[in-house]
């Protein structure tokens, strides 16, 4: 739509708050919006640049100050009035969820905004898609949503908080992006579950309503599709998974590893910078993406971190065995006919540009799986999973069922030693 809105060989200014912004860096890259058009991408919140001649796209959280800050844009004053406004006379305005009335009335008061917006819509977008299967709300961070959730009784009449009623919000953007208008069940003890349900299919019966032309799978129109069933569930139906370790890749990288959305560091060994007749390599401090592009991650972020590390040493081996890889079958026995270290197969095989790639990317992984497994023997995690396993199922290793005062003990000596 922006796109057949600009005259040819036009560029536009993309201007985003805190939360779409982070919105976007989950699903598009900048290639992406370069080839929409976009020329930069600005923070709603700072002070920008003009660029009087280009048009420009809100893309923003409906939320007073988002709203606020657009209307800044276009409310005349001093430099406005010498020099023009910041943008060109097209506007896009697209908020990530339903744009309340008093809002949209506040935006409808700005006279020099109105009569340039192009087009005023809602995406339904309020969510972040970190994988092709799964979503979150990007709630879970300071200020902590449990308290909220759990901690607090609310007296209004849809018994929810402010907080909770956002996510409830955030649950109709993705049911609107999916065209889901599912069926909605709810332990029927659970309080917090209940008053979730019932505000979240009040919610959706109105964006229903208010959007005619809308569809949804099931809905008796759409050929070869079924109305879908939600579940709202408690973190009390399933209270042990929070408290044991998993030993899945992505589960290590993300409990013992410092990554912060998507991103990892990890110490990158340098081949051959060792000294003679040691085996102390220097390392390098490297930044890894670890999301969907990556599809090394893809296929073994799933796996046990020792079936992980076998598949990456196994690759590494057929490739220094390969035919091309040939002329390296000597040098990848050394004197005493021993399997070379990663850091040598790196050096072996930087002699062969066709498989600099992949043995960049399988070294990047097998580094990453090694330090997970550092932190894993330093943490002493064998023993503690035992533990854990012990207090699930009430059982030890051996099919013994151990006395509690044997099992409190263990526990609080776990607790001493860390």
């Amino acid at each position: 739509v922006v796109i057949e809105e600009l005259p040819d060989g036009k560029w536009i200014v993309l201007v985003v708050d805190p939360q779409s912004l982070r919105v976007i860096s989950s699903s598009i890259g900048m290639y992406n919006l370069m080839e929409h058009h976009v020329s930069i991408v600005e923070d709603l919140m700072k002070k920008r640049a003009p660029f009087r001649d280009q048009a420009v796209l809100y893309l923003v959280e409906p939320n007073e100050e988002s709203v606020d800050k657009i209307i800044a844009d276009w409310t005349p004053n001093k430099v406005t009035m010498k020099k023009g406004p910041l943008y060109g006379n097209t506007v896009f305005l697209y908020f990530l969820g339903r744009l309340p009335d008093e809002l949209f009335a506040k935006i409808k008061v700005c006279k020099e905004l109105v009569k340039r917006v192009k087009v005023l819509q809602e995406v339904n977008l309020d969510f972040l898609t970190k994988e092709a299967q799964a979503f979150h709300f990007d709630m879970g961070k300071s200020p902590s949503i449990y308290p909220d959730l759990y901690l607090t009784k609310y007296q209004t009449t849809e018994k929810i908080s402010p907080a909770q009623e956002q996510m409830v919000q955030k649950l109709v953007t993705v049911c609107a992006t999916l065209n889901e208008y599912p069926h909605v069940r709810y332990p029927d003890e659970n309080e917090l579950c209940k008053n979730l349900a019932f505000v979240f299919q009040q919610k959706m019966n109105e964006f229903v309503g208010a959007n005619d032309s809308w569809w949804y799978n099931g809905d008796g129109l759409t050929p070869n599709s079924d109305r879908a069933t939600l579940l709202f569930m408690d973190r009390k139906d399933d209270c042990l998974s929070p408290l044991m370790h998993e030993f899945t890749y992505e589960a290590m990288v993300n409990d013992l590893l410092p990554i912060e959305d998507d991103r990892i560091t990890y110490n990158s060994i340098n081949a051959g910078t060792a000294r003679e007749g040691t085996t102390n390599e220097k390392t390098t401090k490297m930044d890894a993406l670890l999301n969907d592009n990556d599809e090394v991650w893809m296929e073994l972020r799933g796996m046990h971190i020792a079936d992980v590390i076998k598949v990456l040493s196994t690759r590494i081996r057929d490739i220094v065995d390969s035919n091309t890889g040939s002329a390296l079958n000597t040098a990848s026995k050394g004197k005493n006919g021993k399997a070379l270290s990663v850091s040598q197969m790196q050096k072996a095989l930087s002699a062969l540009p066709e498989y600099r790639e992949i043995m960049s990317k399988l070294s990047q992984h097998m580094q990453i799986a090694h330090q997970c497994m550092d932190a894993f023997n330093k943490q002493r995690l064998l023993d503690l999973s035992d533990l854990e396993q012990t207090l699930a199922t009430g059982k030890t290793e051996d099919n013994d069922v151990p006395k509690l005062k044997e099992i409190l003990g263990q526990v609080v000596n776990e607790f001493r030693q860390q």
